[in-house]
């Protein structure tokens, strides 16, 4: 259960969270759909994501696959809770295990009782974390960076990737390896084509000599 103490707690690092979710996605990155408490780095106080690279290299996110709000809502219920949410949870599951902490159980419903999800410019603002300041953001210069058309292409490809099912990914797996392979002996082929080569100059070589 969330108490008075770590209720603060739980509003600081969820803020934290969002902003870093908002920045990522302003500057143009996929949505961070590997957003869980492993991938969660708390330094001094201060929340850190992880795992960015996954969705660039086309992972398969954790089970439940979620979008980015949904996602951070079950990671928001294991901070208040304690343990994971192995689905959507009912109005009344969040308010007997968050009835000390109302706020959490209002933004939570919020999240996944509402006809749609919620973005996150719109769970900035709910009570919850409206009122949270971060010194980290206080007087912080946000460097504007450009990227190159090309870079810009690339993210556009890999934001919304369609996610392959394990068994293709296997089979995926297989060919890379197979084609590996192939390879390989193609060139142990070469190498033996070529010291066969080799060999038969030398005997040649050989034969000139004796002569």
């Amino acid at each position: 259960m969330t108490t008075d103490s770590n209720g603060c707690l739980v509003q600081c690092l969820g803020r934290q969270i969002i902003e870093a979710l908002l920045f990522l996605r302003n500057r143009h990155l996929p949505p961070l759909y590997h957003l869980h408490s492993g991938n969660v780095i708390i330094q001094n106080g201060v929340a850190r994501l992880a795992g960015l690279e996954n969705s660039l290299l086309g992972l398969v996110p954790k089970a439940p696959y979620a979008p980015e709000t949904l996602a951070f809502g079950y990671l928001l219920f294991e901070m208040s809770a304690g343990y994971e949410l192995p689905s959507l949870p009912s109005q009344a599951h969040l308010q007997l295990e968050l009835e000390r902490a109302p706020k959490v159980a209002d933004a939570l419903q919020f999240i996944f009782q509402s006809p749609r999800i919620p973005t996150l410019e719109e769970l900035v603002r709910c009570d919850l974390f409206r009122g949270v300041e971060l010194r980290e953001l206080r007087g912080a210069t946000i460097v504007q960076t450009v990227s190159s058309p090309e870079v810009l292409q690339l993210l556009d490809v890999v934001r919304s990737p369609s996610l392959p099912s394990p068994l293709l990914r296997r089979q995926e797996t297989v060919v890379v390896i197979e084609d590996c392979s192939k390879r390989a002996l193609e060139d142990i082929a070469e190498e033996d084509d070529s010291e066969i080569s080799d060999s038969c100059s030398v005997e040649e070589d050989i034969s000139r000599n004796a002569r």
